[in-house]
C-alpha cells in the first residue's frame, strides 16, 4: 500500500494491507526487519531525514515509530481522529506532519494535524 526510500538510500520500507511493515536493506536486497505494532492496513511510511527512524501509519489511527537499525518500535503517537493517510518529516527531524481523513474530508474539507515530537526530539 505504501513505500519509502531512506535519504541515504540504504533502506526501503513498505507498508501492507495486513498491517505489516517491512524494512529491506538495499545493499543486500534482503529483508532487514519485519516491524510489528500495527494490525490494520498501513497506508503511509516515512523515514526521518537522517534515516534513523521510520514512521508508519494507517487505519489503526496511530503512528508507530521504529528505530531503523534494530527494528524496535520506540513510540506510538496517538490522537489521530481517523486513518493516517500521509506522513512527512520536517528537515530537522523534530516535527512530523500527518494527514488524515475526517468525516469533513468526505464533504470536501481535508484537515491536517501537526504532531510535535518535542518529547522525542532529543533522540533525533
Amino acid at each position: 500500500m505504501s513505500v519509502a526510500l531512506s535519504s541515504d538510500g540504504e533502506f526501503t520500507a513498505s507498508g501492507h494491507a495486513n498491517g505489516a511493515v517491512y524494512l529491506f536493506n538495499n545493499t543486500t536486497g534482503r529483508l532487514a526487519h519485519s516491524l510489528q505494532g500495527l494490525v490494520k492496513p498501513v497506508r503511509t511510511v516515512a523515514f526521518s531525514p537522517a534515516s534513523k527512524f521510520l514512521a508508519a501509519g494507517g487505519d489503526a489511527k496511530i503512528i508507530a515509530l521504529y528505530d531503523v537499525k534494530n527494528g524496535e518500535q520506540v513510540a506510538n503517537l496517538t490522537g489521530s481522529q481517523s486513518w493516517v493517510m500521509s506522513l512527512d518529516w520536517s528537515t530537522s527531524g523534530e516535527n512530523l506532519l500527518s494527514g488524515y481523513v475526517f468525516d469533513s474530508f468526505l464533504a470536501g474539507s481535508p484537515t491536517l494535524r501537526d504532531l510535535m515530537l518535542t518529547s522525542f526530539s532529543q533522540c533525533l
